[in-house]
């Protein structure tokens, strides 16, 4: 008898009219390896957030940052503090001012910053504390928007200086490193980011280890 196959929740409150085809791949992927449901609706994002079950929850979007949505922000605060885990993907990154990311980690009580966006060779840190990051690429270039002021332990990618793939040399995760990737302890739950906007293979690869499946 196969395992039962983790639940997933697309957490999509202004959901793009291009979303389904701009990530179908990720989509397909969730479909296939998980029990996935997706919440459109404030009510539907209330039971969801305020409940006992504690699925991986993909935040898609930018309406956490809306003060159209600041009850929804904070259940999600509390369903974090209270052992859910959620992740920031997707359209958040690419819909989302810099000031507006970095005041909604504040609001988890993390220090991380939006900082910039490039694509630079990020490598894996093998000392990420939050998942396994033993079956993921060793590196990739994705074209990301860049965390600052993450912890070393939180960092699952950070970006290098380097552009050129072919002269790739890691560099020392530290205090001072940016990240495209990151995933961090907050209460009892996790907070995570991907900050990937043009959808890349690794990152597929990321979002399917945050949602708890090395394997696939």
């Amino acid at each position: 008898m196969s395992p039962p196959k983790p639940k997933v929740v697309l957490l999509a409150l202004s959901k793009l009219p291009s979303f389904d085809i701009m990530h179908s791949k990720l989509l397909d992927a969730l479909r296939s390896n998980t029990s996935l449901l997706e919440v459109t609706t404030e009510g539907a994002a209330d039971i969801l957030l305020n409940g006992i079950a504690r699925p991986i929850v993909l935040v898609v979007d930018s309406a956490l940052t809306e003060e159209q949505f600041a009850s929804q922000r904070a259940a999600a605060i509390s369903f974090v503090h209270r052992g859910g885990t959620l992740i920031f993907v997707c359209d958040f990154v690419s819909n989302t001012s810099f000031s507006d990311m970095t005041q909604l980690f504040a609001d988890f009580s993390l220090p991380w910053t939006a900082d910039s966006s490039h694509r630079k060779v990020n490598h894996v840190n093998a000392a990420a504390l939050q998942m396994d990051t033993s079956r993921l690429l060793p590196f990739y270039s994705p074209k990301a928007v860049l965390l600052a002021k993450v912890q070393p332990s939180n960092i699952i990618y950070s970006a290098t200086s380097r552009t050129d793939e072919m002269v790739y040399i890691p560099e020392p995760v530290n205090n001072q490193s940016l990240t495209s990737t990151a995933l961090g302890k907050v209460g009892r739950g996790r907070v995570g980011y991907v900050g990937d906007v043009g959808r890349q293979g690794g990152t597929l690869q990321v979002i399917m280890t945050m949602c708890g499946l090395r394997d696939r």
